[in-house]
């Protein structure tokens, strides 16, 4: 088993929750896109759930990888 951890700090739908479409402009989605690329070309899936929080940021918002 292979396990690849990191902080990538993309957003994408795949994983932010869909009130977060502020977050959705083209460059973080096209970010997001190299990632999921790789993690399918690799055969890998995030154990993540969708919608978990990670970091909560200056203002008290919570936002997901």
């Amino acid at each position: 088993m292979d396990v690849w951890l990191g902080d990538f700090n993309r957003h994408h739908p795949m994983w932010d929750r869909d009130e977060d479409q502020c977050l959705f402009f083209r460059r973080n989605l096209d970010d997001a896109e190299v990632l999921i690329d790789m993690v399918t070309e690799w055969g890998m899936e995030m154990t993540l759930p969708r919608g978990i929080p990670t970091l909560k940021n200056s203002q008290g918002n919570w936002t997901r990888p």
